[in-house]
């Protein structure tokens, strides 16, 4: 599994929703909606959507599974950001997958975020791109306290239950 902040989650896929995703359902429903919304209001909808969509209870259910076994593990999406080249090595050494150097070097430059994104450094923004930022806890740039206390009334526990900090 990977698992990616939530509330990260949240405000990425507000933007995606709103700007850049494919429409397809829910896409083509939310996307009108999500347009005559403010900003804060528009994360509240995304939160409720994503909740009743099962997004938040998925998650969860992932912390159930039994990461003692070796066919169970954990990826964390921040990795991923932070550095996909050392993530990829770990994922595929965790499958058993060998693959030559060069070919790997060539795969993770291939997918890294500058390569996706036009160019632009992880963590310049472009509201309108499907790479948009890049980086991980921007959601502490959007989530004003009124909707830090609504995502917590709405997903109880989630948070530390993933091991993210309030």
């Amino acid at each position: 599994f990977i698992l990616r902040d939530p509330r990260d989650v949240v405000v990425s896929f507000y933007f995606s929703a709103k700007y850049s995703h494919g429409l397809v359902e829910p896409i083509t429903t939310w996307r009108p909606h999500l347009q005559k919304l403010d900003f804060h209001e528009g994360l509240k909808f995304m939160i409720d959507a994503m909740k009743d969509v099962g997004y938040f209870e998925v998650q969860r259910s992932w912390t159930a599974a039994d990461v003692d076994k070796k066919n169970v593990k954990i990826f964390r999406y921040e990795d991923l950001a932070n550095d996909n080249q050392l993530f990829l090595k770990n994922l595929f050494d965790y499958l058993n997958i060998k693959i030559p150097e060069d070919v790997f070097i060539a795969l993770c430059d291939r997918h890294k975020f500058e390569n996706k994104s036009g160019g632009r450094n992880l963590g310049e923004e472009n509201l309108n791109h499907h790479y948009r930022k890049g980086a991980s806890g921007d959601w502490i740039n959007h989530f004003d306290s009124s909707l830090q206390t609504y995502f917590k009334e709405v997903t109880k526990d989630l948070v530390e239950i993933l091991g993210y900090s309030e």
